[in-house]
């Protein structure tokens, strides 16, 4: 891609997406006509038994994900599947979203089985980040004792501090807090709040992503899932688009789709090869290696509090490597979730309660087709491939 593309498209956000979708056609013409799309690929595993009152059973989520990882890379082995998807010299960061606690948050019974299947795969431990923004939430959410019974590193894409280097720019300035960059030093006055860093944990250390998501509601954006935790916990500044759907719609695809220069990034021995020719790599989507959404409880209201008369068990982990389509499905099984209990409280208090209720409410897609156009992954329903593992 060459450095005027780059330029253009961050000149200015209401017109990135536009600039991204035009110049699209002028750099790759027909060629990008002709090309089939892509299909997204979901494998989904099920067990009654992987949760028994909303705690999850460590063995059984073991086998669900050796299960799913093994059909999501094909593989003969468990070991065989994991050396498919990351490279020996990779350094790991599994994303968490730790927030809203153990419980609807990211379930840490679900990352120690994946610790497990890595480290008997041949990684070390020392390859392996658990990350969150926030250290202190890793902590209260229980990683911190997974952390210390591995020997893997536990990390907050804040606490490591941001990279001066790599940054996503628009023209909406932000109200600066402590932990930002460019708080209380003089390079506001250059730039006037309108970047968000990118966290040195993300170009310095970590060179593959496995993101591992609860399938939780999000006010804004539908779902608090992979697109918008990985935009939300890599950066600095983001204050400026929270509660703001129509700029959070452009600006996350655009913060998971940013560009840098090679020489800025820490890579993998294959991936230097790969962007060092190109000349810039993406720091965020480029590495993410797979997407687990932890699918055991669904909240459908509540966001990042845990409000568990707002969840239904299903139960499920689902596993792909397009974050757009696991995002989808996970929205459209959030808003089903969200019908169903409507519906059965209007039948238990015998009145009509749809007015008070969101249930014919239609998902807002903007943010994936955005997504979808910045080539992240596929946001159409109807170019999934959905595969339901056998436990």
């Amino acid at each position: 891609m060459d450095k005027f593309y780059f330029k253009l498209i961050h000149q200015s956000w209401p017109i990135n997406l536009l600039a991204w979708g035009v110049l699209g056609s002028a750099f790759f013409g027909a060629a990008q006509e002709s090309a089939p799309e892509k299909s997204a690929r979901i494998v989904r595993i099920h067990s009654e038994a992987a949760t028994d009152t909303f705690l999850a059973d460590p063995g059984v989520a073991l086998r669900m994900v050796q299960k799913s990882v093994m059909a999501w890379s094909r593989a003969q082995d468990v070991n065989s599947a994991w050396t498919s998807i990351l490279e020996p010299d990779d350094v790991i960061g599994i994303q968490v979203y730790s927030t809203p606690g153990p419980i609807v948050g990211t379930t840490p019974v679900i990352v120690e089985a994946l610790i497990r299947e890595i480290l008997a795969a041949g990684f070390k431990p020392d390859q392996l980040v658990i990350w969150d923004k926030y250290e202190t939430d890793l902590r209260r959410a229980g990683f911190g004792s997974l952390s210390r019974k591995f020997g893997v590193r536990l990390a907050g894409a804040r606490d490591v501090g941001y990279d001066p280097n790599v940054y996503y720019e628009s023209s909406l300035p932000g109200q600066l807090i402590w932990g930002d960059l460019e708080f209380g030093n003089d390079q506001r006055l250059k730039s006037g709040g309108r970047r968000s860093y990118v966290s040195k944990l993300l170009t310095r250390d970590i060179t593959r992503i496995i993101q591992v998501m609860p399938l939780m509601n999000h006010n804004s954006v539908e779902i608090a899932g992979n697109l918008m935790n990985l935009a939300f916990s890599s950066c600095d500044n983001m204050t400026r688009f929270e509660g703001e759907p129509e700029l959070m719609e452009v600006a996350i695809p655009e913060i998971v789709g940013l560009q840098a220069e090679a020489k800025h990034v820490r890579l993998s021995k294959k991936d230097r090869k790969k962007y060092e020719g190109l000349g810039y790599v993406r720091p965020l989507a480029d590495r993410v290696a797979l997407c687990v959404m932890d699918a055991l409880i669904c909240q459908y209201r509540g966001e990042t509090e845990a409000l568990l008369h707002y969840s239904s068990t299903l139960n499920e982990i689902w596993v792909s490597s397009d974050p757009v389509a696991l995002d989808v499905h996970g929205v459209e099984i959030i808003h089903r979730q969200r019908g169903s209990s409507d519906k059965a409280k209007r039948k238990e208090s015998g009145r009509d309660l749809s007015a008070q209720g969101d249930e014919k409410k239609l998902p807002r897609w903007r943010l994936f087709q955005n997504a979808s156009l910045l080539e992240l992954g596929q946001w159409d329903q109807g170019k999934f491939r959905i595969e339901q593992v056998p436990f």
